[in-house]
């Protein structure tokens, strides 16, 4: 299995995100972009959560333009910038919904806990 770094996913398994709709506008994203600091100061790595307003998608590139939460800033974000979606790191997420960090989608294993037991029928002459 490759490794990615940071825990980050590949764009054919983000296209197959959005194509599935599991992230939508409304969606929470937590990103890091270069925001103001005290006096206007610019260019100031940050970590942030935005929601999303807008998907701009297209074959080579995905965008989402972003509304800060609480101040109403809007952004432009790329997927390499992404750190949390919906709380989740984005492998975590995709996991969830059985997709791997490639975008195919994941067989399940046996699940483990209590099995249904046989119903037994008792038969009548």
């Amino acid at each position: 299995m490759q490794t990615y770094p940071n825990n980050s996913i590949k764009i054919s398994c983000w296209k197959k995100i959005i194509e599935l709709n599991l992230i939508t506008e409304g969606s929470q994203l937590k990103v890091k972009y270069l925001g103001k600091g005290l006096d206007n100061v610019q260019n100031i790595p940050t970590e942030a959560e935005f929601l999303i307003n807008k998907i701009h998608y297209s074959n080579k590139k995905i965008l989402f333009l972003l509304e800060h939460k609480i101040t109403n800033d809007i952004i432009v974000g790329k997927i390499k910038d992404i750190i949390e979606i919906d709380g989740m790191n984005p492998r975590r997420f995709a996991k969830s919904f059985n997709l791997s960090p490639e975008g195919n989608k994941i067989e399940l294993g046996k699940k483990r806990g209590r099995k249904p037991k046989n119903k037994k029928y008792l038969k009548v002459n």
